[in-house]
């Protein structure tokens, strides 16, 4: 698959549509673009780490009053069960709020990690341009950019992927087999080619979401062997690049932290991976499609 290679203005366009302010000017408009989003990354941040440090409160807290539940019941201690159950019933309706609040916090966090990586992505594709433009051995502070938000870019999808998990699992999972009765009506197969469809519809989607993220990848190998041969340029010319440096004040994760580091693996191998998942999907989705087309020869001749 080709990558596309967006021009700057389409993607201050599509910023500018998902909410980030835009001025005039590309490079210093991105710049500050870029710049909101870290905003308002850093606050959906926060307020995911406190939603969760008051969720992970009451959990702790409902989990030791179910461990002294089950051990008063087994000491038959009629006056402390019902004392407990007391506390458990107050406590249920905390719960439930503190973990209301933390999946919106989580959604919060996950749009504006969307956004800051847009914001990123956009930076990154007009300063790749530019390397591109620019005669052999001249501006080495392009490199130096390059290397700040491409290095920033890293650092905000491993935290989020550390903390949050992806968004959404794209994986194949396995389907009941669907099959036809001989005592199905026409009525009743048609009703199981409408659910084939509509499976058709979700892996269509999961397809088309995987085409996006193997083309975004694609797209940063592009950056990569620009950035290598601009930095080759380079060479001969003492040049001193500067070195990417995690940001300060990252924060250390709060949630669940044995997920894989996505951001760290491999280019080629996160699109041999999602490649080899898409290839998996389209054949699910062939095969559904058959099923469809066989289900409808015998609909027609069932009364």
């Amino acid at each position: 698959m080709k990558c596309p290679r967006w021009s700057v203005p389409l993607l201050i366009g599509a910023l500018a549509a998902a909410g980030a302010p835009v001025a005039l000017g590309a490079q210093g408009n991105l710049s500050q673009v870029v710049d909101d989003w870290e905003g308002r990354y850093e606050v959906a941040r926060d307020n995911y780490q406190a939603a969760y440090q008051e969720w992970e409160y009451y959990e702790s807290r409902w989990q030791q009053l179910m461990e002294e539940f089950g051990r008063a019941q087994a000491a038959d201690d009629e006056r402390r069960t019902t004392e407990i159950l007391a506390q458990l019933q107050d406590l249920s309706q905390e719960r439930d709020r503190a973990e209301s609040a933390l999946r919106i916090r989580k959604d919060e966090w996950h749009d504006a990690s969307e956004g800051l990586i847009s914001a990123l992505e956009a930076r990154i594709e007009l300063q790749v341009q530019q390397m591109e433009r620019s005669p052999v051995g001249s501006n080495p502070d392009l490199l130096d950019e390059y290397n700040l938000y491409s290095g920033r870019l890293r650092e905000v999808e491993s935290e989020t992927e550390t903390e949050l998990g992806p968004r959404r699992e794209l994986e194949l999972r396995p389907m009941p087999d669907m099959q036809i009765q001989p005592d199905d009506t026409r009525g009743e197969i048609n009703f199981k080619i409408r659910n084939l469809q509509n499976r058709i519809t979700v892996l269509e989607d999961v397809s088309s979401e995987l085409d996006g993220k193997i083309a975004q990848l694609e797209n940063r190998q592009r950056w990569e062997r620009t950035r290598d041969d601009f930095d080759a340029s380079l060479q001969g010319f003492d040049v001193i690049v500067v070195p990417v440096t995690p940001r300060s004040g990252t924060t250390t994760a709060v949630g669940d932290t044995t997920a894989v580091d996505l951001a760290l693996e491999p280019l080629e191998t996160r699109i041999a991976r999602l490649t080899g998942l898409r290839d998996d999907v389209l054949e699910r989705i062939e095969q559904l499609e058959e099923k469809v087309e066989d289900f409808q020869r015998e609909a027609e001749r069932r009364p």
